[in-house]
């Protein structure tokens, strides 16, 4: 395994991030997302005295990026509207989806009579 550094290593990894703020917030423009990733960058210049000025805007965080283009929100709620409150065997309920925070997938759990515990996966597509 080789070590890696300078712009070469940068480059996938900020195109990363830039990804993940698009996930969160596909409405933003480049220069916004370019804006999100400087102002959130961690300051490095004590790491690099001789430098300063002259590496940029920091250290990528891609968790306070991400953060920033989800408006601050730090959570992600999953929250759905069902179309019955309960049903019997053979039914089946229609679920309209509230969230907020742009999640792309929800694991939730519910007893059911025998009290075992069914696990829900749902993709967004």
């Amino acid at each position: 395994m080789d070590l890696k550094s300078g712009t070469s290593m940068a480059c996938p990894i900020v195109a990363g991030v830039c990804g993940l703020i698009k996930s969160i917030n596909p409405g933003l423009t480049p220069a916004q997302v370019i804006d999100i990733i400087k102002t959130t960058a961690k300051n490095i210049d004590s790491y690099n005295p001789n430098y300063i000025g002259k590496i940029g805007a920091g250290c990528i965080d891609a968790y306070a990026s991400v953060l920033k283009a989800n408006g601050g929100n730090t959570t992600l709620k999953a929250e759905f509207k069902a179309s019955k409150t309960s049903i019997i065997t053979g039914e089946s309920v229609d679920f309209t989806d509230q969230s907020t925070g742009s999640p792309t997938q929800w694991v939730w759990n519910s007893a059911v009579a025998n009290h075992q515990t069914l696990w829900h996966k749902i993709q967004k597509k």
